[in-house]
């Protein structure tokens, strides 16, 4: 199960469904470039603080496509256009698509997976499942597109990510991008976060004609529980703070504490809150419930919002709990699989998982064991020679290797950082000397010290490394860790 990120545009009357009420003033929605091409200040003007004229084509106001009413109380109809059925190249492709009319009930959001239907992502998808999707169709000649081309392998696409969001128990967490008022160093700002209620169903465009071949919209709706009053998540009252009262030393008063209540992502989670809607793992998730539990407590301290944020604490407290309890003490296993040399690793546990061979609660290694060993069976028979090839590794291992693997598994790692911390050849080396398995044992920090990241991410932060090596008490008491060497003290980078 993951939790998902989604894209707002900053609004100055709480995402309320209406027009901006001094819209020429919000320029912090400009950062957006759908909003800067279409914002036309003075129509907003004329209509400020009024409800979102219906059925809207996501013009006016200019926030409309990303999100501006997520707290809309009403329901809403939004009118799309797909963006390719007047190009004269994607005429027999695209052509008979019309304008369709979709209904958007109260309090939620349309959310977009966009790195998921980048076409330079494609490649990694598949490597990463136990079958292909769809292959992706041929685009017309002298078109060039970013961007899956194909019903099929958009529609699969689009499953493949939504399947992973379980409604009534994943967590939506809405944020902004870097436009917004708070201040100009965040480039993320979370401003909501709630249980996601329900996954509206895959929506085809209409066509010319009943029963002509159609396109999936790649907007999803997302019901989301955040109510103005309620208790089951909350909108961060980043309004109040920023709101003039007419006392300027209180203004002044509210300046200075916004900073206590600014939930942002750190470095290592910003590939997490981009790409206008993501999926969220359990740590990245665990950081944000952690700092919006600081935040609610700065709050009531504050005394400049009214609220229930006594059953907010209690919720996000719930929460933080249960993501604990489905992170369990191994979140990195599948990649800790993949770095001994098992394909597919992941999804290998996910298959585990799903048939309930692995739980978040239980040591998953003395199964792993077994089946390598040929005494458990497979979950799927698509990784007999996967697990026959990995299983003749696994028996050459030293049990100090497979102590490094228990470690590694230990934190939410991705493929590649667990591949180059377990194999000695793509370790960093730290002040030029080799690191080796014993010492990163006795000392996991050297991880973080010393992480050399790739181009396209960020070097794996203290933060994973402490929750793996000191998770939720519950976890901590029925899954110890045993680190050689009898400390887990955090040491200082090179010692």
């Amino acid at each position: 199960m993951k939790h998902f990120t989604i894209r707002v545009a900053w609004h100055d009357n709480l995402w309320n469904g209406t027009v901006c009420c001094q819209p020429s003033k919000n320029s912090s929605c400009l950062s957006l470039r759908r909003i800067k091409e279409i914002k036309d200040d003075a129509l907003e003007e004329k209509h400020a603080c009024e409800k979102w004229p219906q059925p809207n084509n996501g013009k006016f106001p200019a926030c409309v496509d990303e999100s501006g009413g997520f707290m809309n109380p009403n329901e809403f109809l939004r009118v799309f256009k797909h963006p390719y059925q007047d190009n004269t190249k994607t005429q027999q492709t695209h052509g008979n698509l019309r304008e369709t009319t979709v209904i958007l009930p109260p309090y939620s959001a349309f959310a977009i997976p966009f790195w998921w239907t980048l076409r330079e992502h494609q490649q990694e998808i598949d490597d990463s499942l136990t079958k292909s999707l769809p292959p992706d169709d041929p685009m017309p000649e002298d078109f060039k597109s970013d961007w899956v081309f194909g019903r099929k392998r958009q529609e699969a696409i689009l499953k493949y990510t939504f399947d992973q969001v379980i409604p009534e128990k994943s967590l939506a967490m809405f944020y902004c991008k870097d436009g917004h008022p708070v201040d100009e160093t965040t480039s993320r700002l979370v401003v909501g976060l709630g249980t996601i209620l329900k996954i509206g169903k895959p929506i085809e465009y209409a066509t010319e004609k009943p029963g002509q071949p159609s396109y999936v919209l790649w907007d999803r709706i997302i019901q989301h529980s955040i109510r103005p009053d309620g208790k089951d998540g909350f909108l961060i009252p980043y309004h109040a703070y920023l709101s003039p009262t007419g006392d300027s030393e209180e203004d002044e008063r509210r300046s200075k504490l916004l900073q206590e209540i600014v939930v942002a992502p750190t470095n290592y989670q910003q590939r997490t809150f981009s790409y206008v809607g993501e999926l969220a793992g359990w740590d990245v998730t665990l950081g944000i419930l952690a700092r919006c539990l600081q935040v609610i407590r700065n709050i009531k301290k504050h005394g400049i919002a009214p609220g229930q944020w006594d059953k907010r604490e209690e919720w996000v407290n719930k929460q933080i709990d249960q993501v604990w309890k489905d992170r369990g003490a191994f979140p990195g296993l599948g990649p800790a699989l993949e770095a001994m040399g098992l394909r597919l690793g992941t999804s290998f546990v996910m298959d585990l998982a799903a048939i309930h061979k692995i739980k978040p609660e239980e040591n998953p290694w003395p199964l792993v064991d077994a089946i390598f060993q040929g005494n458990e069976k497979l979950p799927l028979p698509v990784y007999t020679h996967d697990i026959l090839e990995a299983g003749r590794i696994w028996k050459t291992l030293s049990p100090t290797r497979k102590s490094l693997l228990n470690l590694l598994s230990r934190f939410e790692l991705t493929s590649d950082q667990a591949t180059r911390w377990f194999n000695p050849e793509n370790r960093p080396q730290a002040q030029g000397t080799a690191i080796s398995d014993d010492i990163l044992i006795s000392n996991p920090y050297l991880i973080t010290d010393w992480d050399e990241a790739g181009i396209k991410e960020t070097p794996i932060a203290l933060v994973t490394i402490d929750r793996g090596l000191f998770p939720d008490s519950k976890i901590a008491a029925n899954q110890p860790i045993s680190v050689l060497g009898g400390t887990q003290n955090r040491p200082g980078k090179g010692t």
